[in-house]
């Protein structure tokens, strides 16, 4: 190869660097402003409650939490961030295969993954799942595998819910909330809908959504805007494709992802 050929690879190789950095950076960034938000909700309740407040006395501005849960949730918080400041270096390979009970998955993430900006609804199992007999007999819990490894799976969850913290949810109103749901089409694929109820992303910067550099405000950033484009790359790595439902004017939730991924029969 000639001395130009060795130079077009080292380029290559040093952007493709640079780009994952970025995509790390990034990521680390949505941790960290998710940490600054439980900080400023505990120094909410000194505002709201004085400077003594108990432990697991239910918060006025949200009576489902409580000082003890915000101080697990920046422990949290600040565990993860200091766990992926060596991605920036190392990098992250999430493979090229994967397999998750999805029910078990999204119970989990939505438990480990609360936010001082919303409030987590119920998630919804809908059609296409297997009943498997509870020990009572009587209730049946759907079980439905999916082809995705589950690191790869809560990078896509942590981008969504992150652009609807920043771009959809900018004002201080409680009653802004997301919602899970899934189901299957009987043809071997797994649907999982992330939806929320704050403002709509518009129909013209729909098309462009998962570009890179393009936010959901529709401005061009080439930092700030790699949520949409990872999500789609990393969902689009393990076979499957991701869209944005535009939503009717009766629909509560205004923004619907909706993930579609290959079922794995057990």
């Amino acid at each position: 190869a000639s001395v130009f050929d060795a130079n077009q690879i080292i380029a290559k190789n040093l952007a493709d660097y640079k780009d994952k950095v970025r995509a790390n950076k990034h990521y680390i960034g949505q941790k960290i402003r998710q940490l600054n938000s439980w900080i400023l909700s505990l120094h909410q309740c000194f505002e709201n409650d004085g400077e003594a407040i108990f432990k697991d006395q239910p918060l006025d501005y949200d009576p489902t939490m409580t000082p003890r849960d915000i101080m697990m949730q920046i422990r949290k918080k600040a565990k993860t961030v200091g766990e992926l400041m060596s991605i920036l270096t190392v990098g992250e390979d999430f493979g090229d295969e994967g397999e998750i009970n999805v029910r078990n998955f999204i119970e989990d993430y939505i438990q480990n993954n609360k936010s001082s900006l919303f409030h987590w609804q119920d998630p919804v199992f809908g059609d296409g799942y297997k009943p498997e007999a509870a020990d009572d007999q009587t209730t049946f819990i759907p079980t439905v595998f999916a082809k995705i490894d589950a690191k790869a799976l809560t990078r896509v969850l942590d981008n969504i819910v992150s652009n609807a913290e920043v771009y959809g949810f900018k004002d201080n109103d409680d009653t802004h909330k997301m919602r899970i749901s899934t189901y299957t089409n009987g043809e071997g694929i797994v649907f999982i809908s992330v939806e929320n109820n704050g403002t709509p992303i518009s129909s013209e910067i729909l098309p462009d959504i998962f570009t890179l550099g393009k936010t959901s405000s529709g401005g061009d950033d080439m930092h700030n805007g790699r949520g949409g484009y990872e999500v789609k790359e990393i969902i689009e790595h393990f076979g499957g494709t991701v869209t944005i439902a535009e939503p009717s004017k009766e629909d509560e939730y205004k923004v619907k992802y909706v993930i579609s991924l290959k079922e794995s029969v057990i």
